[in-house]
């Protein structure tokens, strides 16, 4: 599922990342006043939109249509706000307008896919919305925090793992970790919630370690919930695999701390040239680390690097490496999709190469790009990847190129 939903997104992030790149490429003087309505605004209709689509008996109630509706409409248009305004979000990283193009054409073909009847599919993409907040706003330790109340309103009914996300969708991330443990370790209730539906709950822990790691640059809390979340019974057995690697990771960048060894933690970063080598570090060590290439083992390597990296993108966001920070980044994201960060590698592959064109680099990010579409469109039929798909490559590619020799005139 995760792959066909990364595939068809695909066809609208494409479109937007470029506006939503260009449209960053001076960032204005920050408004934390504008910034906190518009997050309100998208805080509203989010909540109001999740306390249908949770539920499936209540989603394809034909009376509750209106109000799907009417919510996703209010989704579509407060992102598309957050994407269009012409101040900066309270940081300077590109990446804001980025994430607020997907969230916008997410719901967008939310609403879309549900009006042409395809339900489950919408249920899908309005579930997973809150995933693309709390990938923004847990991006670094900095930025503006709603602290929203879940007291009443629609979003106190929902589940605690929903409630969670919403929490860290405003960067509430103390109670949404407190939900979180909840769903993972509480004895009454996390046992069946494991066995009878564990890639929930494994998405839950995997929510709790971003806040945790990223968030918070926490790893002594994230290492503490690993270890209660995995005395829990009916854990699948390869996330308790995964959760052994993880654990090792933690504890060794607990000592890193503890030391002053961690630049990122000490402040000690200054420079773009500092946050970049930090980046390159941490990647290099996860890739030592990993037993193939999509193994699983460095992903706590992986989401510190990504944190570094963004916070590199908002101290330097016109800096001469950004367009690598964009690469590497895709990078990091390739390996966390099941962190439900699956569609954001294309993004900054794609971001890569519109911010360094006809360059070497530009070719690695187009070579990882269409490599990531082509194997999205992949399936027991073969390789089906639709017209006007291949015509945004054909663009990218051309934009690419650092090769003198002309191509096919593109048509």
């Amino acid at each position: 599922m995760h792959k066909l939903i990364a595939a068809l997104t695909l066809t609208f992030t494409l479109a937007t990342s470029t506006t939503a790149l260009a449209a960053s490429a001076q960032p204005a003087k920050p408004d934390d006043g504008a910034w906190r309505a518009k997050m309100q605004a998208l805080y509203s209709s989010l909540q109001e939109l999740l306390a249908i689509t949770v539920d499936p008996v209540k989603f394809n109630d034909p009376s509750q249509a209106r109000a799907i509706e009417t919510h996703a409409r209010g989704l579509v248009q407060a992102a598309h706000a957050m994407a269009a305004t012409p101040s900066a979000s309270p940081d300077l990283d590109p990446s804001i307008r980025l994430f607020s193009g997907i969230l916008e054409e997410q719901s967008a073909q939310a609403l879309q896919a549900y009006k042409l009847g395809s339900r489950e599919y919408a249920r899908t993409l309005f579930n997973s919305t809150a995933s693309q907040c709390i990938a923004c706003h847990s991006r670094t330790d900095a930025g503006v925090r709603m602290d929203w109340k879940l007291e009443s309103g629609p979003a106190s009914r929902l589940p605690l793992q929903y409630q969670a996300q919403i929490l860290a969708a405003g960067r509430a991330y103390d109670p949404a970790l407190e939900k979180l443990t909840t769903v993972l370790t509480d004895p009454a209730t996390a046992p069946a919630f494991a066995k009878e539906k564990p890639f929930e709950w494994n998405q839950a822990l995997r929510t709790a370690l971003i806040l945790a790691v990223r968030a918070e640059r926490n790893p002594s809390r994230a290492a503490s919930i690993l270890e209660s979340a995995m005395k829990t019974e009916g854990v699948p057995q390869f996330v308790k695999w995964d959760s052994r690697d993880w654990l090792r990771t933690l504890r060794a960048w607990e000592q890193e701390i503890k030391s002053g060894q961690d630049p990122a933690s000490s402040k000690s970063l200054k420079t773009e040239s500092g946050y970049h080598r930090e980046a390159l570090r941490l990647i290099s060590v996860a890739q030592k680390a990993q037993r193939f290439p999509m193994d699983r083992s460095a992903d706590m390597l992986y989401l510190r690097a990504s944190a570094v990296l963004h916070e590199q993108l908002g101290r330097f966001p016109q800096g001469p490496k950004s367009a690598e920070a964009f690469f590497l980044l895709g990078v990091c994201y390739e390996i966390l999709r099941d962190f439900d960060l699956w569609t954001l590698g294309d993004t900054y592959f794609e971001a890569c190469i519109h911010r360094s064109p006809h360059t070497p680099l530009s070719e690695s990010c187009y070579r990882k790009l269409e490599e990531s579409i082509l194997a999205g469109y992949t399936g027991s039929a073969g390789t089906r990847v639709p017209v006007e798909i291949e015509g945004k490559l054909q663009r990218l590619r051309l934009e690419a190129q650092s090769s003198t020799a002309m191509p096919d005139k593109v048509r």
